[in-house]
C-alpha cells in the first residue's frame, strides 16, 4: 500500500459520530478502502458495533487483594 503523503486523492465518506461522540469516517485513498487494507495488512481488526467481551472475569483493587 501507498504511503498516504503519496496519495493522489484522500476521500472522506459517511461521516458520523458515534454515541460516545466519536468521528467516524469511511477513508478511501486513491480509490482503496483504507480501512480494509489496514485489516488486509494485519494492522486493524473489524468490528461491526456489538459489544466485546471484557477482559478476565474481575477487576482486582489496585493493592493486589480482590475481595476472597
Amino acid at each position: 500500500m501507498a504511503r498516504l503523503r503519496e496519495a493522489k486523492i484522500i476521500r472522506l465518506r459517511n461521516m458520523r459520530q458515534d454515541k460516545y461522540f466519536r468521528i467516524l469516517v469511511d477513508v478511501e485513498v486513491d480509490g482503496q478502502d483504507l480501512g480494509k487494507r489496514l485489516i488486509e495488512a494485519g494492522l486493524a481488526g473489524p468490528y461491526d458495533g456489538g459489544k466485546r467481551p471484557k477482559c478476565g472475569s474481575r477487576a482486582k483493587s489496585p493493592s493486589g487483594a480482590d475481595g476472597q
